[in-house]
């Protein structure tokens, strides 16, 4: 987790093993974990806060076998996590108290988040605890857990205004007579410059019901830090773009605007990994193993699954089959690519993945929730009607033979037919940058550009490949079907080509980016690294009669033999030299003649297209 201001490290040793001494009342037994720790207190204290938001970490210092931590006493925290390096084995067990005001809390179990952070960590789900000051954690591990530690995150008092429902047309469905009062980000206090773009779902199929962790103890007034305090954790201890949620209930039946974008749209989620595209999820701020949740909390979930169900024309009684994807977050029960079973278009996170969430309590109330969430359904299509059919799929010009599969422009030409019913048209993306796998799940994509023409431009960098289509969005913002228009390249950036032997460089305006490289020495070679899939590279080359040739190496094997000699000079060639399989690693372009120079501005390396 990056830190907020000065943060305060402290390395604690863990007590290995040890006798177990009388468990605290309602504690979970764990075979083989001490349940208590007689050792003393470790205090720490939090940093300065940066735009109301404190986070710090207390490493732990662990071997194998089981484990308990030593009591950390330290500043007041919203929530609280274990985090720790991805290389060690999973631990086979993960327990937490907190250090409340009436004393120290039952254990809980944590659950695993299996995605690795940017920075290369694992981490629990957060674990929401207000107001506590202290914390406990309990491991069993069976190597250990270097880099562990606890993370911190404390939000101060953060007011919130509660928004106000929509007004309803009782003459045609709009999508948001059910949508229900719903703190907005802006009330709840999100960070947007902090918060990244998410790719977008091209329509709903499922959604689920979650909940959090921790005791179910926080105050009214404290429940919008509570929401801001998993968004930071989400976006600074996990990396990922923004709350994992796009709805949050909490224990008073107040609902809040989760991922940017959920209340007009359907931006892709973290709220089941392998089944975050085309769902939502509704998380409750609670842990619903034991205790059940109160009715006004349920009613909160109905009215948010009612007014997502009315809007998408979703069949709250229906059953729905995903395929499964990359995941982000908990483990998906179904290999990658493998479609799930018919499971219910609502529910609880363990359908899918393998974890207890949203609790067993929670997860009993499910057939009823679906009943009551259908009933309202019904009711608002008796009233109000029905919402319009998701919008066709412009038909659209594929993408121009000077654009594609390698483009040599930085800006690429769309352009498609008009659809009935469409208010406005999306350009959208899957990209890869150089040297990096896919950015976005292959059922989902990004949005690049918004308009009511039926043609555009959109820029795309050096190094990128780009996978563009487009689809209509109708007088309610929902999006209508994809229209795939083509897949292109553009060569990899200067600073990615190495030059080894002897070279010099000549400009002119003639040549791609007005520079070339030269070399008259045999041996001299262009090495570009980190290839990621490539199936054909392209030499942007001078060509002429007097030109030499280049070998072309797919790591140590030679592919091909390509010679730059033309009748016709061209300053800015593309050569194209097939692969015969799909590559990844180090390109490298060797001069063959001493005699005859070869001339190279660039190299793209073209890719499938990214499905």
């Amino acid at each position: 987790m990056r830190r907020a201001g000065a943060a305060v490290v402290v390395v604690v040793a863990l007590v290995l093993g040890g006798a177990a001494a009388t468990a605290d009342a309602g504690a979970t037994a764990v075979a083989g974990v001490p349940p208590t720790y007689a050792g003393p207190t470790v205090v720490a204290s939090a940093p300065a806060a940066t735009d109301g938001i404190a986070a710090w970490s207390l490493d732990l210092d662990t071997g194998p076998g089981t484990t308990t931590s030593p009591p950390v006493s330290t500043s007041p925290f919203t929530l609280v996590a274990l985090s720790w390096d991805a290389v060690a084995p999973a631990p086979t067990h993960l327990e937490l108290r907190v250090h409340e005001g009436a004393g120290w809390s039952t254990w809980f179990d944590l659950a695993v988040d299996r995605t690795t952070s940017p920075d290369g960590r694992l981490a629990t789900e957060p674990f929401i605890a207000d107001g506590s000051d202290g914390a406990q954690a309990r491991i069993v591990a069976d190597g250990g857990l270097p880099g562990l530690r606890l993370d911190f995150v404390h939000v101060a008092d953060a007011p919130a205004r509660v928004a106000s429902a929509l007004t309803a047309s009782a003459k045609q469905a709009t999508g948001s007579e059910l949508r229900p009062k719903i703190v907005s980000r802006a009330e709840w206090g999100a960070n947007e410059t902090k918060t990244k773009q998410a790719s977008s779902s091209t329509w709903l199929k499922a959604m689920y019901v979650h909940h959090t962790a921790g005791p179910n103890a926080y105050s009214r007034e404290r429940a919008p830090a509570v929401v801001r305090s998993i968004w930071a954790f989400h976006t600074s201890g996990r990396g990922w773009p923004d709350i994992g949620y796009q709805f949050l209930v909490d224990r008073f039946g107040t609902v809040y605007e989760g991922r940017r974008g959920s209340i007009d749209a359907l931006p892709v989620g973290a709220q089941a990994g392998g089944f975050n595209a085309d769902t939502i999820g509704v998380s409750v701020m609670g842990n619903f193993t034991s205790v059940a949740p109160p009715p006004r909390v349920l009613d909160a979930v109905v009215d948010v699954l009612a007014w997502q169900a009315h809007r998408w024309g979703v069949d709250p009684r229906g059953k729905a089959r995903l395929r499964t994807a990359k995941s982000t977050g908990s483990t998906p029960r179904w290999a990658l690519g493998k479609l799930s079973p018919a499971l219910p278009v609502i529910r609880g996170h363990r359908d899918t993945n393998h974890t207890a969430c949203p609790g067993a309590k929670l997860y009993a109330k499910l057939p009823a929730i679906r009943r009551a969430v259908d009933t309202k359904v019904t009711r608002a299509e008796r009233r109000f009607g029905t919402t319009p059919a998701q919008l066709a799929a412009p038909r659209a010009a594929p993408l121009a033979e000077s654009s594609a599969p390698v483009t040599l422009a930085s800006a690429v030409t769309v352009s498609w037919q008009e659809v009935d019913g469409a208010a406005r048209y999306q350009v959208l993306k899957r990209s890869a940058k150089h040297g990096k796998d896919v950015e976005q799940t292959k059922y989902a994509w990004f949005e690049v550009k918004d308009t009511r023409r039926t043609s555009t431009k959109v820029k795309i960098p050096r190094g990128q490949t780009w996978t563009i289509a487009v689809r209509a969005l109708d007088d309610l913002g929902r999006p209508g079907k994809v229209r795939t228009v083509g897949t292109t390249t553009r060569p990899v950036a200067a600073k990615h080509v190495e030059r080894t032997g002897r070279w010099s460089t000549t400009r002119r305006p003639a040549y791609y980016g007005r520079v070339a490289h030269v070399s008259r020495e045999r041996g001299a070679a262009l090495v570009v690294r980190k290839a990621v899939d490539a199936q054909a590279v392209w030499l942007v080359a001078a060509t002429g009669p007097t030109r030499g040739r280049v070998a072309v190496f797919a790591g140590s094997k030679r592919v091909a033999t390509v010679s730059l000699s033309a009748r016709t000079p061209q300053s800015r060639a593309l050569v194209e030299v097939r692969l015969p399989e799909r590559f990844s690693g180090t390109i490298r372009l060797t001069a063959l003649d001493r005699t005859k120079p070869v001339r190279i501005s660039a190299v793209a390396l073209e890719r499938a297209p990214l499905t």
